[in-house]
């Protein structure tokens, strides 16, 4: 059995769209008793977790109260599947701003992916069609758990990467959450929302970092935590 390279996770660079991961289940030759699942850590539950909320501009957010070594896979974001049409703005969905995408149409990679596995003819004409028109969204609002909590920051200190198990359908996608420095305790732990949550909220920002938004072309200054 081999595997991956390991991916040295970085503050500097977006994993999201540049890597994605296996995780052995029971229908692997190890019969899923190996160490090759990177959900292992994230399903033992290791950190201790506390909400908390700053100030009544910001939402809850979420913290630890022990330090989380960078590389550490912590927690999955958890929701519903959701598809819908690439164009959102027309959808009635009001989960939007709370939902996380995990598909995206032109997802080379995934398609290349799909390309160099030992599929059925059919059964990858399937997986192409399921993604050719359609973006997933994991969306947390009702079925979820702590991760939605987490706030946001352009200069965050976890990313998110996606993760399947069993086969590579949109409903085998695991979205886990990486810690990509040293989070010591108390630091409240954020990822980044996207560009497509800055274009919505424009200046609404609160993470106190300095970013470049694409959909202006300019530096600004979010506003601090206070």
């Amino acid at each position: 059995m081999t595997s991956f390279e390991p991916i040295h996770f970085t503050s500097t660079d977006i994993h999201f769209y540049q890597h994605m991961g296996f995780a052995c289940s029971e229908l692997c030759g190890c019969e899923g008793k190996c160490t090759n699942s990177v959900l292992m850590i994230p399903n033992k539950r290791l950190f201790p977790i506390e909400m908390f909320r700053s100030n009544e501009k910001l939402g809850f957010g979420v913290r630890s109260s022990v330090l989380i070594p960078a590389g550490t896979p912590v927690t999955e974001f958890v929701g519903e599947i959701i598809g819908e049409q690439i164009d959102i703005e027309n959808t009635n969905w009001n989960n939007i701003e709370y939902a996380y995408q995990v598909t995206y149409v032109k997802d080379d990679v995934l398609k290349q992916l799909v390309d160099q596995t030992n599929f059925s003819k059919n059964y990858k004409g399937l997986l192409k069609d399921l993604y050719a028109n359609i973006s997933y969204y994991l969306d947390p609002t009702v079925c979820g758990n702590y991760a939605r909590m987490a706030s946001h920051s352009c200069a965050a200190n976890m990313d998110l990467v996606r993760i399947f198990q069993k086969s590579l359908s949109p409903a085998h996608i695991h979205l886990v959450m990486v810690a990509v420095t040293d989070i010591f305790p108390g630091t409240p732990i954020t990822i980044d929302y996207g560009n497509d949550n800055a274009t919505r909220l424009k200046n609404k920002f609160e993470c106190g970092t300095q970013h470049i938004l694409n959909f202006q072309d300019t530096t600004k200054n979010c506003p601090t935590w206070n």
